[in-house]
């Protein structure tokens, strides 16, 4: 192990533990069972440098060091992976989600990027059900994998941030951007219908808002979503 990766190694034991006391999180403190905290490794889109941190590389290392000492397997908490159905490098993106499924079934949940593209997203879906999901499946039948997209949550606020800040890896529709109130959130609700039909677990983000009546306004337009469906 290189010393990214061993501290690493470390920072994941810590989270962890063979009985998962350690995992439990929740943010009322007089219910700390109410939830199991999870990691979500990423290390961008794209073409990445050489020296740059992986999560391929350290999910391989993890690979190896549980097929080495099944035990650590049991230490580790809940693994999850990006996978991004909007990148420039689609080919290269299904290339490397495939990889970080590895043979010893570490990772337990694949989070979408958030992005405007409607059928792009969907033939993403279907690959990823029946290509990796399947897959994996068939090759380890106790293994349960999900799936979880992100959604930008279209407030005045996100949208104001989004057209101000280019994000890394996110592709967004003019329509989005430029459409209107009622056209983002159109488009939003379109979205978290696909992922329903598909079983997808919702994530909301609110890039641009730190709290105050911004982050209301947010949790406002989070549950008119949800009713919404």
């Amino acid at each position: 192990l290189d010393t990214s990766n061993a501290k690493l190694l470390s920072f994941l034991l810590s989270l962890g533990g063979e009985k998962g006391e350690n995992l439990q999180y929740s943010r009322n403190k007089s219910n700390p069972s109410a939830s199991n905290l999870s990691v979500l490794l990423v290390s961008g889109d794209g073409i990445q440098s050489p020296h740059a941190s992986d999560s391929v590389k350290a999910l391989q290392i993890l690979s190896d060091i549980v097929s080495s000492n099944p035990k650590i397997k049991k230490m580790l908490p809940p693994l999850a992976v990006a996978f991004n159905p909007f990148s420039k490098h689609r080919i290269m993106e299904k290339e490397r989600l495939l990889q970080k499924m590895n043979d010893h079934h570490i990772v337990k949940n694949i989070y979408l990027q958030f992005g405007t593209d409607l059928p792009l997203l969907q033939a993403s879906l279907d690959w990823l059900l029946e290509d990796v999901i399947e897959s994996q499946k068939y090759k380890h039948r106790r293994l349960k994998l999900s799936l979880g997209g992100s959604i930008f949550v279209p407030t005045p606020k996100v949208i104001q941030f989004l057209k101000s800040k280019s994000l890394d890896g996110v592709f967004l529709c003019n329509d989005f951007l430029y459409g209107g109130e009622d056209q983002a959130r159109k488009i939003v609700s379109d979205i978290m219908r696909l992922y329903q039909q598909y079983g997808v677990e919702v994530l909301f983000q609110t890039p641009g808002v730190r709290g105050g009546p911004h982050l209301e306004e947010s949790c406002d337009l989070m549950e008119a979503l949800m009713t919404d469906l």
